[in-house]
Order: C-alpha cells, then structure tokens, then sequence
C-alpha cells in the first residue's frame, strides 16, 4: 500500500474542511474564530509573498492598488500580534508617503481603519482594522484558501 505524501494529506484535510463547513454551517461559525483566523493570515501572507514576487519581476507594473497592500499588511501584523505605525505602513507596504496617507484617509473614511494615538510618542499613531475590514479581509483570504487549495498556503505558514 502507497503511503500518502503531505500533499495529499492536506488535501484531504481541506476537502475534510470544505465537507464539514457545507453539512454543518452554524458550528463552522461558531468555531471559525481562531482557527479561521490562522488560515487566512497564511492565506494573507501567501498574497504578500506572490505580490512582492510579480512586482520584482516587472517592477514598473504594480501588482495591486495601495489600499489593498494596506489592509493586507495590518492584517498581517494584527495576525503576528505585532503593532504597526502610519509611518511603518509605508515602508512595510512600499508605498510612497503621500500616497501612503492619501490611502489611509480613504480607508478611514470607508471605516476600514483606524488610527490610535501612541500613549507615549504623541508623533506617531498606530493602525488597527475595523471589525468590518478584518471580517472582509478574513472572507477574501478564506474565499483565496478555497480556490487555491492547501499546498500553496501551507508553504507561508509559519
């Protein structure tokens, strides 16, 4: 009998998943806190990964709008437990300053963003998701794990 590789392991683990979540909904709600959570920041790094990779290779062609970059390094760091600055986000994302805060604004203005004075250092301010944001960017990064299958996420875990 053939022993089964990693790879199929995990797709049985998501077919598994994918299973459980459409025969039992309410519980998949229930339980998709955390564990949910840890997919889709892999899911997140995943992108961060491929995004850094395709602007390398074609460096004069963004890969994604600003705003999109923005949400997805505090998602990032909120999933490290890692606090990010107005100006950390700029350099973090590769994005002009300006530009950088031209996006903000609009991200706050949508109530995706919000900024929260450092107690310490009245010059800088830090960036949180709104519970809308974080719940929208979870979806997307969950919808992203489904369609691309486990053995493309389980390499950015970690």
């Amino acid at each position: 009998m053939k022993k089964m590789d990693h790879l199929e392991r995990m797709q049985i683990v998501s077919v598994s998943r994918l299973l459980n979540n459409l025969l039992n909904p309410t519980a998949t709600q229930q339980k998709s806190g955390r564990a949910g959570a840890c997919s889709a920041l892999a899911v997140a790094k995943a992108v961060r990964a491929n995004i850094i990779e395709m602007e390398k290779e074609l460096p004069f062609l963004p890969s994604c709008n600003p705003g999109w970059r923005i949400l997805l390094e505090i998602y990032i760091a909120d999933g490290d437990q890692r606090p990010i600055s107005v100006s950390d986000i700029g350099h973090t994302a590769d994005i002009a300053g300006a530009t950088t805060l031209r996006w903000l604004k609009l991200l706050e203005t949508h109530k995706l963003v919000t900024r929260h004075p450092d107690l310490y250092d009245r010059r800088r301010c830090w960036l949180h998701l709104t519970a809308q944001a974080r719940t929208s960017v979870m979806r997307i990064m969950n919808d992203m794990s489904v369609r691309l299958g486990p053995a493309d996420v389980m390499a950015h875990l970690g």
